[in-house]
């Protein structure tokens, strides 16, 4: 549940999802959970990086095929507004100074 919240972009209800989760002893004690709380400090903080070291892990890379889609989407592109701290992909960074260069003076 927490992967298909981040790929919507919503981290709250990701948080909530783990939270969630989390009572369970079964879950609370596992490897996924610690890889997933890993995962939402990362975002908490804005450090894409790390997020995307976490979701590159062979953990998140042979989960059930469209699982493992999910986190190399993210890693890959993940949606505006992901991360809390207000962290951006650098990709979208890029982008941002390479168009402002373009047409420094205006379209018109």
């Amino acid at each position: 549940m927490v992967l298909l919240h981040l790929y919507r972009g919503d981290c709250v209800a990701a948080d909530k999802a783990f939270k969630h989760a989390y009572v369970y002893p079964a879950f609370s004690g596992c490897e996924e959970a610690d890889a997933v709380e890993q995962l939402l400090e990362a975002m908490n903080q804005g450090d894409e990086t790390q997020a995307a070291t976490i979701l590159n892990s062979p953990l998140f890379k042979y989960l059930d095929n469209d699982f493992a889609k999910l986190a190399r989407d993210l890693r890959e592109n993940p949606p505006d507004g992901l991360f809390f701290s207000g962290g951006s992909s650098a990709k979208n960074s890029a982008a941002a100074n390479e168009s402002e260069e373009e047409y420094p003076e205006g379209l018109l």
